[in-house]
Order: structure tokens, then sequence, then C-alpha cells
């Protein structure tokens, strides 16, 4: 049998008996905007530092953006939308900056 076969064999018979029920986050949404923002040659990297813990500023940016975004569609009032957008717009800004910044300097 092949090794794929067997390890989703072993998977399936664990959900069968229940062992995933209670992980944290069962049945929620996952968010994963902040990952497909992520450029597409950076995000097994970005993805394996932050299981380590470890995470670089564009990463940061990305949430916040990620959060504005949320917090924009969810509010009633004019002004603070348009100063949600200045803060996206702003946040956008600094993560294009930095990612031109990373391709512009040589890598190792």
């Amino acid at each position: 049998m092949p090794l794929d076969r067997t390890v989703d064999a072993i998977i399936e018979e664990a959900m069968r008996r229940g062992v995933f029920d209670d992980l944290p986050g069962a049945g929620k949404t996952i968010d994963l905007r902040a990952y497909f923002d992520t450029p597409e040659d950076r995000r097994l990297a970005i993805t394996i530092m932050k299981n380590a813990g470890i995470l670089p500023p564009e990463i940061d940016l990305l949430k916040q953006i990620a959060d504005l975004r949320t917090e924009l569609e969810s509010c009633p009032e004019q002004d603070k939308k348009d100063e949600l957008r200045r803060a996206i717009r702003s946040r956008q800004l600094n993560l294009m900056v930095m990612l031109e910044g990373r391709r512009k300097t040589p890598q190792r």
C-alpha cells in the first residue's frame, strides 16, 4: 500500500474515533487572507518561520491590513471608514516598499 494511502487511512480512522473533535478552533472559519496576500515565492518560508514563532515585519503588516479590512467591513461611520482606508493604504505602501527592498537586495 502506498504511503499516502496509509496516511489517509490513519487519518480517516482517527476522524472516526473523534480524535480531532476537540481541537482549538474546531468549526470556525480559517482566515487565509494574510496567507494569500503573502507573495507566493515566500509563503512556505514564512509559514515555517511562523510555526517557529519567528515572523518578519511584512507578516505583521499583512496581519494589520487584514484586521483593518475586517474592521472596515463592519464600520458604520463614514469618517471612520475613510480613516481605516487611509490606514490600509499606508500599510500597503509600507509593505510594497519592504518587498521591493528585499527584491532588490541580492540573496545569499
